[in-house]
């Protein structure tokens, strides 16, 4: 091999690294905002449920009311 083929591999080799430094930095982004994703559909589902919980008894007030009619 001359110099110009080790300077061409040295070159490949350093693109390749920097490559892979911002192939980890996008799946560790993805991950992340996986995670957030999940936490924030979690929050939603949470709320709901809670919101019908705390709001039951007048539910059932207004069925009886509806029924009673």
């Amino acid at each position: 091999m001359d110099l110009e083929d080790k300077k061409i591999i040295r070159e490949n080799f350093k693109v390749a690294r920097e490559n892979q430094e911002i192939l980890k930095k996008m799946r560790r982004g993805q991950l992340f905002g996986n995670i957030t994703r999940i936490f924030y559909w979690m929050i939603i589902i949470g709320a709901s449920f809670g919101t019908y919980y705390f709001l039951q008894p007048y539910i059932d007030v207004l069925k009886s009311f509806y029924m009673s009619i």
